[in-house]
């Protein structure tokens, strides 16, 4: 008869599951079950992941990433037209414009003065001033950065005071493979650290970047420069915290692209050889066959082949054609698919990257287009902030020194109050966007400095413009102007009673009224 054991407590318990011995095992399996994601079974064997610094990663492939994206970029029609429109739709063709600011101590703006800086800067920012090698203007560098910054990841920036031109100050862009990946430095007492060509203090700011005069590929003597960081603006978007250099935005679509590429090539291939009617010539008797040209060996005869038309055979000889058939039904499919995930990759709409709009309605476009453009504004502000205002800031005090900009010294503290405005859009059918424009105005939902905003327009800008016509049409006896507020096309009338025809009761009690019938009544 065996003897009882008492049952454990509840402390004895607790104690062997605690045990230090059992903890990690307990813990182990109790952190599997409780993410999925972290489970180590059978079926996740071949998913490697490491916990290393951002450094560490950008360090072992960026140099490997930066080529198959500029790889990309130059041969692939869709990586090209979506890097321009990118530039397009975030720069646009005036680029970001500044917009002077300085208020007097009344708070009032001082008229001459925002003049005297916006056209001094508009001066500035003609190719042979703004552009170190005379190539480009301000919105043509605009443009070229964001896209190099895509393309690559980053883009290095050197701002040049005391330059050799009207304005004392220029840019010149350098390219990322001058700033040295390689050298690499660990920190010690009285020296800073280097992390792939990025001196940095403690606090891991950048002090100094360190760059080859030439290009590693280039022939010829180069030699490592030390430039601070003070003359340079160095544009990456971060992914992750203590990252040190910028990663290309195709990281994450770069293996299926080259799948789809592969896959394509493949395809236009096979639908190549389908097409063409290719076969042999055989000699079925080689006795009873007919003369051939005794000057001319039997394995170096040629026969050209043009479209529709076929060899003349000797006598005894046969034509056996050979025409493969190909399938593609899945070609389509598949390609939307990758395609699909490289636009959802790249921030775009599967419209704008592909050009595509065979599945395309007007609903679907437009949340596609809502939510490009809130991209596309969240780089416009991003680059007003890490672009515009240092090259602004640096230009500034030496555009002073050299006469190009004049200001009341009175003022000359409040030249920094500037804004950016960036490019906006309208909309496919505008007719309809301004409708609600004028009521959200009429009826205080909207405001017209936001709607002019989101327009990429300036309030006072627009004043300007309409009392400069309304002046040049009243010295012509002619009214250009309708009264403020008032809709009169009936093209409008006609547009707003078609969309709402059949709706319930208006509210001010005529029936089957237009919805918004009221409001517009109101407006007129």
């Amino acid at each position: 008869m065996r003897a009882a054991h008492p049952r454990p407590s509840l402390r004895e318990r607790m104690a062997a599951f605690w045990h230090p011995r059992a903890l990690p095992s307990r813990v182990h399996r109790a952190a599997s079950s409780s993410f999925a994601g972290a489970d180590t079974g059978r079926l996740y064997s071949d998913w490697f992941a490491g916990n290393f610094s951002a450094d560490f990663e950008i360090r072992s492939a960026n140099r490997l990433l930066r080529a198959r994206a500029r790889s990309l970029v130059r041969d692939s029609a869709y990586f090209a037209g979506w890097v321009n429109e990118l530039a397009a739709n975030v720069v646009g063709p005036a680029g970001i414009r500044l917009k002077a600011r300085v208020k007097l101590a009344t708070t009032e703006l001082h008229s001459p003065t925002n003049a005297r800086i916006e056209a001094a800067w508009s001066d500035f920012g003609l190719p042979e001033h703004v552009s170190a090698d005379h190539q480009d203007d301000w919105p043509s560098l605009q443009r070229l950065i964001l896209k190099t910054i895509a393309t690559d990841g980053e883009c290095f920036i050197q701002t040049l005071p005391y330059f050799d031109n009207a304005h004392g100050f220029a840019l010149r862009l350098i390219d990322a493979d001058q700033v040295d990946e390689t050298y690499t430095r660990l920190p010690s007492p009285g020296v800073n650290e280097i992390r792939m060509g990025v001196e940095l203090d403690p606090y891991n700011a950048p002090v100094a970047y360190h760059v080859w005069t030439r290009h590693p590929a280039d022939a010829g003597a180069r030699q490592r420069i030390r430039i601070l960081a003070s003359e340079m603006v160095h544009l990456f978007v971060r992914y992750r915290v203590n990252q040190t250099r910028g990663v290309t935005w195709l990281a994450p679509v770069l293996t299926s692209s080259r799948m789809l590429d592969g896959y394509t090539e493949a395809e236009l291939v096979a639908a190549r050889m389908n097409a063409a009617q290719m076969g042999v010539i055989v000699t079925p008797d080689p006795a009873n066959a007919g003369a051939m040209d005794p000057n001319e060996a039997p394995d170096q005869r040629e026969i050209e082949a043009s479209p529709g038309s076929f060899p003349e055979l000797a006598p005894g000889q046969d034509l056996r054609l050979f025409n493969p058939q190909h399938p593609a039904t899945a070609f389509k499919d598949f390609s939307q698919t990758i395609l699909r995930g490289v636009a959802r990759g790249l921030g775009a709409s599967y419209m704008s990257f592909t050009g595509d709009l065979s599945t395309a309605t007007y609903s679907s476009a437009r949340i596609g287009m809502l939510a490009e453009r809130d991209i596309y504004r969240t780089l416009q502000a991003w680059l007003a902030m890490k672009l515009c205002r240092p090259v602004y800031l640096g230009w500034v005090p030496m555009a002073q020194l050299t006469g190009a900009l004049v200001l009341d010294q009175r003022l000359a503290a409040d030249a920094t109050q500037v804004t950016w405005k960036a490019r906006g859009w309208s909309w496919v059918d505008p007719l309809k966007d301004i409708q609600a424009r004028i009521l959200g105005v009429q009826h205080g939902m909207d405001d017209r400095t936001s709607t002019l905003d989101d327009e990429g327009e300036d309030l006072e800008e627009t004043f300007q413009n309409l009392a400069r016509e309304q002046e040049l049409a009243d010295k012509y006896g002619i009214s250009i102007i309708p009264p403020a507020g008032r809709l009169t096309t009936s093209t409008a009338d006609k547009a707003i009673d078609e969309e709402t025809a059949g709706t319930p009761e208006d509210p001010t009690g005529a029936p089957n009224a237009p919805r918004g019938a009221h409001l517009l009544r109101a407006v007129r």
